[in-house]
């Protein structure tokens, strides 16, 4: 269907008013309102879909080629020369980012977002090259912090520029990055629990910053905290079996929250971080008093009342919604 010139339309107003369907009044009146009112932003067009696509083809080629590149010659390549094959690209990355900053397409929107991402893995690559052949005497239990540190400057720099969803992503990664190169930095041998329970903490911190609106996007914030919390307890569970319950806990706490906030992948988190925790709980202590064909009723009888309680949270979710 061909589209309407405003002249078209003043044309139709002339003969309907000749024809006396409309007054002189009521078709200046037409006339005057669509004159004032703003066009519609045309939609998003298949070029913008094209530059993206091409764009991320672009990014993983060009990716492949660097790393090839520097496999072959990176023995051969001096200090300055490695730390240039780690700034380059990153600059580069980042100016055909910033290059697209003034883009208001969502296409090209997201392939600002990529390459500052990607960027940001360039910030902290050059930093670890930099490390390795500058500061090789920095005391190695402090690298995880620097690194983050490197990660955490940038991404909440572009964070605050592009908040979205991989900025954000890049943002909770180097506060993990930080917080537990920290953690393994302290006096002593390194402890598991206190890693898990720095990594569990910061995730809920960023599950509830994005429940009150404090992180944008704030739905992802919520999941990526969720993931977080829920999946951390894991990393000292083997020795520290009482993080299973804490694993438990915090799944439960998803799905009620879920109710609350109506976010179904809350409700999915926490149904699997139940599931997981409990099958853990299940093998590790009841498997040899039980036997493997009860502990596995056991585990399927858990299964299906999590099925049956994540559609009732469901059916709850939706009504909050509604309401």
């Amino acid at each position: 269907m061909a589209l309407r010139t405003p002249d078209d339309l003043r044309h139709d107003i002339e003969r309907w008013v000749a024809a006396g369907l409309l007054s002189h009044e009521q078709g200046a009146a037409i006339v005057a309102h669509e004159s004032s009112v703003r066009p519609p932003e045309p939609p998003e067009g298949g070029i913008s879909v094209l530059a993206e696509a091409l764009g991320y083809a672009g990014s993983a080629l060009a990716l492949a080629g660097i790393a090839v590149a520097l496999g072959q010659s990176w023995k051969s390549m001096s200090s300055a020369m490695r730390v240039a094959s780690a700034v380059i690209p990153t600059i580069l990355v980042f100016g055909a980012g910033w290059v697209l900053r003034a883009k208001r397409e969502p296409a090209l929107r997201r392939l600002m977002s990529l390459l500052w991402a990607l960027a940001v893995g360039g910030v902290v690559g050059t930093t670890g090259v930099i490390i390795a052949e500058f500061a090789s005497d920095i005391d190695e239990e402090w690298v995880p912090v620097v690194l983050g540190v490197a990660m955490l400057v940038p991404a909440v720099i572009l964070w605050r520029i592009l908040p979205a969803v991989l900025q954000q992503m890049a943002v909770l990664g180097g506060v993990l990055l930080t917080a537990l190169g920290i953690v393994a930095a302290l006096p002593g041998e390194p402890n598991g629990t206190a890693m898990a329970l720095t990594a569990w903490g910061v995730g809920a911190i960023w599950l509830v910053l994005g429940w009150r609106g404090r992180l944008a996007p704030a739905a992802a914030a919520m999941v990526f905290g969720a993931v977080v919390a829920a999946y951390c307890p894991v990393l000292a569970a083997d020795r520290y079996q009482w993080l299973l319950a804490l694993g438990i806990v915090t799944g439960a706490a998803l799905m009620l929250l879920s109710v609350r906030t109506g976010a179904v992948a809350l409700l999915a988190i926490g149904t699997v971080t139940v599931f997981g925790y409990v099958t853990g709980l299940v093998l590790r202590y009841f498997r040899d008093q039980l036997g493997v064909p009860l502990a596995l009723i056991i585990i399927g009888g858990t299964f299906i009342g999590l099925a049956l309680l994540a559609a009732r949270l469901g059916r709850l979710s939706r009504r909050g919604i509604a309401s």
